[in-house]
């Protein structure tokens, strides 16, 4: 799973915010996570897919990314 969170919210360690995201909201709870929730799954399926973990690593990231800028709170204020 990608370490993420540490770079975008400023974190002291470095969850994995995919991770994160799935496990605080699950699937169909929140519209906005919905597509970390997704790439989480896909993290557990890297042995059966063409996708590596670098590409997830980038989706996850511009994911992040595009949910901070669809708001007007910073990083630190989503959490």
């Amino acid at each position: 799973m990608a370490a993420t969170g540490h770079p975008l919210c400023g974190w002291d360690s470095q969850p994995n915010i995919e991770f994160v995201v799935h496990r605080t909201f699950g699937h169909g709870t929140l519209d906005l996570a919905e597509h970390l929730v997704e790439l989480d799954d896909a993290y557990d399926c890297l042995d059966f897919s063409d996708t590596t973990e670098q590409d997830l690593d980038a989706d996850v990231i511009a994911e992040a990314r595009r949910i901070v800028a669809s708001t007007s709170l910073s990083p630190t204020e989503l959490l």
